[in-house]
């Protein structure tokens, strides 16, 4: 059977789903990959796994360049007449769901990732565009032969404002895209040291918490001079809600924090500090922080879908409410003066996600429900 995994970047399908795509061809499944062309197109290939590349406006809803991407997937689907179809994030769960269902007998396996910033962002411009988007998705999932979300409260949001019902179409909880725990694991101790290192991984967006994070950071600095604060992550130019280079430069002028741009390979980093920062406005379910679990770190993170699943609060870390400076300040600041509760909530944190994340578990579940399509 052929399977084609869409999505809009092949960074996505490299770095999240390239254990899904092995465990797919191990039992057989012939896999195809499409995302648009970038720097982690030719990792894909290079793992054996036959790409193609699609075009995809991520910039709105305008007719042309929406048009040209519709154009593109019906070509590559009617080409490659896939038995089924798995979808990840909003364009290729839109235009790959009608394309699959109009020109081809394929089942379609619709991955909700997260909401976007269209249902995060409170702005006039996101009153208007949110109801156009749901009424989209409620045209487009209802089409779908398996909906795939990663936390309840994203299911329930959708059968409240009646985009799905509880039976149509389909839908099951698989906790993300999981981590691979024998790959991420701390090879080195971590001891109680007077230098405190906290850092936060993700692309610069504000809907990461980014300001928040940088102005808690600036408070915390003037009153510690023991501590640091880390970024670490890739300028996304196509989101709305990016944090730019000049920005972020400022920041760096003046010292509040170390940006270390896009990095391949984040365990060295989480091994050398001691606290993980999330402060998003929301999730899917948080790779990067699951990531940092694995590493025996303790977790920051806000009291939202996608990030409160990660966290035993006082066991393997602190939640805080989202757009509070004050109540990340109070973490940071709790963990400053803990230093023996960070080690003990980091090895909790290990626990967690070697029972809850593993990425064999999460895979076995996926194979499970695609079996009985």
């Amino acid at each position: 059977m052929k399977v084609v995994l869409f999505s809009n970047t092949s960074w996505y399908l490299y770095n999240f789903r390239l254990p899904l795509i092995k465990v797919l061809m191990k039992h057989g499944y012939q896999v195809v990959t499409i995302a648009p062309q970038d720097d982690y197109t030719h990792r894909l290939t290079s793992e054996g796994i036959v790409h193609y590349n699609a075009r995809i406006d991520r910039r709105g809803l305008t007719i042309i360049p929406n048009l040209k991407t519709f154009i593109s997937i019906y070509r590559l689907y009617h080409r490659l007449k896939p038995d089924i179809v798995i979808h990840f994030t909003i364009k290729p769960v839109i235009f790959g769901t009608l394309v699959a269902r109009i020109f081809t007998k394929a089942k379609i396996i619709n991955n909700m990732t997260g909401l976007g910033y269209v249902f995060i962002g409170t702005t006039f411009l996101h009153s208007i565009l949110r109801p156009a988007v749901q009424w989209i998705y409620r045209c487009v999932l209802k089409l779908s032969s398996l909906l795939v979300f990663q936390n309840h409260d994203d299911r329930n949001y959708f059968i409240k404002s009646k985009i799905i019902t509880p039976k149509t179409p389909r839908s099951v909880i698989i906790n993300g895209s999981g981590v691979d725990i024998k790959k991420f694991y701390r090879n080195k101790n971590k001891d109680a040291q007077p230098d405190v290192h906290f850092i936060l991984i993700a692309r610069m967006l504000y809907d990461k918490g980014i300001q928040e994070y940088i102005d808690a950071a600036e408070v915390v600095r003037n009153k510690y001079n023991n501590v640091v604060f880390h970024l670490v992550g890739d300028i996304d130019e196509g989101n709305p809600t990016a944090v730019t280079l000049q920005t972020i430069n400022k920041w760096v002028e003046r010292r509040i924090v170390k940006y270390h741009g896009k990095v391949d390979n984040v365990i060295p980093l989480l091994e050398d500090v001691d606290v993980f920062v999330l402060p998003s406005y929301r999730e899917g379910l948080s790779r990067s922080i699951i990531e940092a679990m694995a590493m025996e770190l303790p977790i920051i993170t806000t009291n939202v879908p996608g990030c409160r699943e990660t966290v035993v609060e006082y066991e393997n870390g602190l939640l805080v409410r989202p757009h509070n400076v004050p109540d990340l300040i109070n973490a940071i600041t709790y963990m400053i003066e803990n230093p023996e509760q960070r080690l003990k909530m980091g090895k909790k944190s290990r626990q967690i996600a070697e029972n809850k994340f593993d990425v064999e578990i999460i895979n076995r579940k996926y194979m499970n429900y695609l079996s009985k399509l």
